[in-house]
């Protein structure tokens, strides 16, 4: 429920928390665009992880990128960062938030 709460609360006003760092309407959407385009690459990657590294669960990555994402956000929040700094750091959120974590939820709901 905390990862549909936090996705919610990312895309209803990612173009106001970032207008209001700096970003102009353009810069939003390569945010948000290459946000996108990347976590269809990085999800399928992420997933794979589980196999690979031992005593790796799909909760303990789950978590690991949840809090990652908080951090971050945080920090782009407190921070006054370069908007290049910015839109990185977004980006990253953006990637692992949308699809990185889908197929993670949909692994432990297979196991379930």
């Amino acid at each position: 429920m905390l990862y549909w709460l936090t996705t919610c609360a990312l895309t209803g006003y990612i173009a106001v928390f970032l207008q209001w760092k700096g970003l102009s309407n353009t810069e939003i959407g390569i945010v948000t665009g290459m946000g996108c385009i990347l976590s269809v690459v990085v999800g399928p990657f992420v997933s794979g992880l589980i196999g690979q590294i031992e005593h790796f669960t799909i909760n303990k990555l789950l978590t690991i990128i949840i809090v990652y994402q908080m951090l971050i956000f945080l920090l782009i929040t407190f921070l006054k960062l370069l908007v290049v700094i910015i839109m990185i750091l977004d980006i990253s959120i953006i990637t692992l938030s949308y699809y990185a974590c889908v197929y993670l939820l949909s692994m432990i709901c297979m196991n379930h």
